[in-house]
């Protein structure tokens, strides 16, 4: 499904990637669906209906879905029956660092994985509050070293919101290291700026259909707990050592206020 988005290379020049005519009913719907409950996702009480909502995503056809472990980490893999042999796709997926799941994310996976021919593994990394900052970041560190066993430029990395923060901290820890990169990287509107710094939460409130700015305080005050969102220290995000090496390509959606 395309949305409102925009591209921005490592130039800083930006492509815009307007709503498909096709999807517009689509995601008219998922908006109006999720309006009702604007703000209330907050906390660990909205895990059983965030991962309702996020499994309604369409199954791709062809696509296998099993659960696995990858560097000592749960998760969920996504295998296309035309995969290409040695391809990987590590997807971290979002939900405030305190939602989500890696089986509720498989629908949606599975259709990049069709669509790139690539075994994806979602890991199922912890969740805050009880495993605060930095028990995401390890264990998508550790999933990441899990699938890079199979070589050198093997593996691309992706995810969205939080989880696009997570792949951003994973490549400034790759980098910071000289480790080996990924062969490609791609965050859907990453949630970078959990000290809630920017200027749209406030002139994108009204657009967003599910956050509010203190529903997502709420969120990084549950991975947080107290440390202090400046970086490096206190967020999993961007870090003043990144480089773009990689050459990350971040899309952005038109209508939130996270990313």
């Amino acid at each position: 499904m395309q949305t409102n988005t925009a591209l921005r290379s490592a130039r800083g020049e930006t492509t815009p990637y307007p709503l498909a005519a096709e999807d517009a009913p689509v995601v008219a719907k998922m908006r109006a669906a999720a309006a009702s409950h604007k703000g209330e996702i907050n906390g660990p009480q909205a895990r059983e209906p965030f991962d309702a909502m996020i499994g309604a995503a369409p199954a791709a056809p062809g696509v296998q879905t099993e659960p696995g472990t990858v560097g000592g980490v749960p998760g969920w893999w996504c295998r296309p029956a035309a995969a290409r042999p040695g391809a990987h796709l590590l997807y971290v997926h979002g939900g405030g660092y305190v939602l989500g799941s890696a089986r509720a994310f498989c629908n949606i996976v599975g259709q990049i994985a069709q669509r790139t021919r690539t075994d994806a593994f979602i890991p199922d990394y912890r969740l805050a509050p009880e495993h605060p900052f930095p028990a995401a970041f390890d264990d998508v560190c550790a999933a990441y070293r899990g699938l890079g066993e199979g070589g050198p430029g093997t593996v691309a990395v992706a995810g969205e919101s939080a989880g696009g923060g997570l792949v951003l901290a994973l490549l400034a820890a790759i980098n910071a290291a000289a480790l080996p990169l990924p062969c490609g990287a791609a965050v859907i509107s990453p949630w970078t700026d959990l000290a809630l710094t920017g200027g749209s939460y406030l002139d994108r409130a009204e657009a967003d259909p599910i956050h509010t700015r203190g529903s997502l305080g709420g969120l990084a005050g549950h991975y947080l707990q107290g440390q202090g969102p400046g970086r490096p220290e206190g967020v999993a995000a961007v870090r003043p050592a990144w480089r773009p090496a990689a050459h990350p390509h971040r899309r952005r959606r038109g209508r939130d206020t996270a990313g």
